[in-house]
């Protein structure tokens, strides 16, 4: 008995006399009754009693399977892709079931990968063959610390026009020679990725993407500079080529600009030192943020020399000599700065009114 069946509730098939001497073999009215079998009628003929074997074809788990599929592959698929494996009509079923979702025009996934905004990148790429995806959806492919967003921002050559939905966010330029391939998505690259995500993004929201953009090493600050220089067109163009240029002035990260920038600025801090140089246990050393008058040096701690056992440890002799010294270190983390800017400003100036 075929998988997926149960017992024939009608086992009695009656075969014409004429169609058996020719050869053929058309089943009666009356054939094997059962709910995912398919009854075919003939013409009236008389008939006699034979025993036949009937073979069913198992459509329902060929149904199922196809919303499996599409939720094992986790990727948009194209409906011909789709039809190569199944029909029209185990689509429908998906489709009017919930395993399958329609995201665009030709092209499905699961269900449970609908709101992935990977597979609505892939299902653009697939929809669009002139579409790169780009800004904060680009960013989250490169580095999935980035939060997914909820529109797919894309960029189109000037003239392609597409009819989106509301969660696409199509802006049109100059048609782009270079991209990249991450996550089966053509993505601008990386550095175009960050401009255009400060380009399309409240200020506030932009100088983060840009600072944690080049803390993550998505790029360079030369990429993105260059990247600056070439675009036509940008959204606060004096504001991003101002905090680029900290790096040309001497900054040493993007920490340390941000620090500059957004935590230890004005007033408060006329007398404090960046990159001050002191003589520590007879080796000199180089403080980010100094204060020599009330013995007070601010750390700021990357994660590339600082994020290690072997940069804790030295960092923990580092201070030791400090404290030798008469000078008390404080330590503040990108996250820190990003997350708590006020706390970190009010810190150390507490630190410095508690030793003058």
């Amino acid at each position: 008995m075929a998988q997926g069946f149960g017992p024939p509730s009608v086992c009695s098939v009656r075969i014409g006399r004429e169609a058996q001497g020719a050869g053929r073999w058309p089943l009666a009215a009356h054939c094997i009754r059962h709910p995912q079998m398919r009854r075919e009628a003939c013409a009236p003929v008389p008939f006699r009693d034979v025993l036949v074997c009937v073979t069913a074809t198992p459509t329902q788990p060929r149904r199922l399977a196809l919303g499996a599929w599409l939720d094992g592959n986790g990727r948009a698929v194209t409906r011909t892709e789709v039809l190569s494996r199944w029909s029209w009509w185990s689509l429908d079923a998906a489709l009017t079931r919930g395993a399958a979702v329609r995201i665009l025009p030709g092209v499905y996934c699961g269900a449970r990968h609908a709101t992935d905004v990977g597979v609505k990148a892939q299902a653009v790429c697939l929809w669009s063959g002139r579409a790169l995806v780009s800004g904060r959806a680009a960013l989250h492919l490169y580095d999935d610390s980035f939060e997914p967003p909820t529109t797919v921002e894309i960029v189109l050559p000037y003239g392609h026009r597409v009819r989106a939905p509301e969660w696409i966010d199509v802006r049109e330029q100059a048609p782009i020679n270079t991209w990249s391939m991450t996550h089966g998505v053509r993505c601008v690259v990386p550095e175009c990725a960050v401009l255009d995500a400060w380009h399309r993004s409240p200020r506030g929201v932009g100088r983060d993407v840009v600072y944690r953009a080049l803390w993550r090493r998505v790029c360079t600050s030369g990429q993105l500079g260059r990247a600056l220089a070439a675009a036509p067109r940008v959204a606060g163009r004096q504001e991003l080529a101002a905090l680029l240029a900290q790096f040309s002035a001497g900054a040493t990260s993007p920490l340390e600009v941000m620090a500059r920038r957004e935590v230890f600025a004005g007033r408060h801090f006329a007398e404090f030192e960046w990159q001050g140089e002191m003589t520590v246990a007879g080796r000199r050393r180089r403080v980010d943020l100094l204060h020599r008058r009330a013995g007070v040096a601010v750390e700021l701690d990357g994660r590339r020399y600082h994020g290690t056992p072997d940069g804790h440890a030295r960092d923990r002799e580092r201070d030791a000599e400090f404290a030798a010294t008469g000078f008390t270190t404080v330590r503040f983390t990108f996250d820190d700065l990003r997350a708590r800017p006020a706390w970190c400003t009010e810190t150390v100036l507490k630190a410095v009114a508690a030793r003058l």
